[in-house]
């Protein structure tokens, strides 16, 4: 299996090329980056489509969908009963939309579709889900950087777990940890490149797919 393993440096300067959100990222980092780099936090704001409305036929889904991680009721989202689409549109367009106090440049009404192995474990019965999706401005802290190095490598799937996408490894331990379960064709390049340059507070490695 190929990854790409990426070193960045975080840095004070703002740019729209690396950034790492802190809410995206507050479980999946090896340390908590708010307060290891407390001195590289930013204020970002960029608009982008979020669902602030849904609406639900039946009550008893809305907790479900929760615990499926289909909705998350914890951030903001706001759920109503409705019977129909046209009865949710009605209420978006004339109650809704007119008292939203944040900004927002488009608005899209539309009726959820949800996967079949979704609906399963929810209910037996037909479930309809309606969503409001506005096109907003969202404000978030997040630590800006650039890239320093990067190098594609190829991993056995048994080692796949020591390697994990999506995750901002920012220990120098963790270096150490992965140089163990590389190829001996890539230890010399990790060494020279990630592990010997890595800078604590400063350094963060990022991997993706290949």
């Amino acid at each position: 299996m190929k990854i790409q393993i990426f070193h960045h440096k975080v840095t004070k300067d703002i740019n729209d090329d690396i950034y790492f959100d802190l809410e995206d990222y507050e479980k999946s980092s090896s340390v908590n980056l708010k307060n290891h780099f407390v001195n590289f936090i930013s204020d970002r704001e960029y608009y982008s489509w979020k669902t602030v409305l849904i609406g639900i036929t039946e009550q008893f889904v809305i907790e479900k969908l929760h615990t499926l991680n289909q909705i998350d009721t914890t951030s903001g989202l706001d759920v109503i009963i409705s019977a129909s689409e046209e009865e949710f549109s009605n209420y978006c367009v004339n109650t809704f939309i007119p008292t939203y106090k944040d900004n927002f440049k488009r608005a899209s009404i539309y009726k959820k579709q949800m996967d079949e192995s979704i609906f399963k474990k929810i209910s037996n019965i037909e479930l309809d889900i309606y969503c409001l999706d506005l096109y907003k401005q969202i404000h978030t802290k997040s630590i800006y950087a650039y890239l320093d190095y990067s190098m594609q490598i190829e991993i056995p799937k048994s080692h796949v777990n020591k390697f994990k996408d999506c995750f901002l490894y920012c220990k120098k331990i963790d270096l150490e940890i992965m140089y163990k379960f590389l190829k001996k064709e890539y230890q010399d390049e990790f060494q020279n490149e990630f592990i010997s340059v890595f800078e604590p507070g400063i350094s963060i490695i990022e991997i993706l797919p290949g």
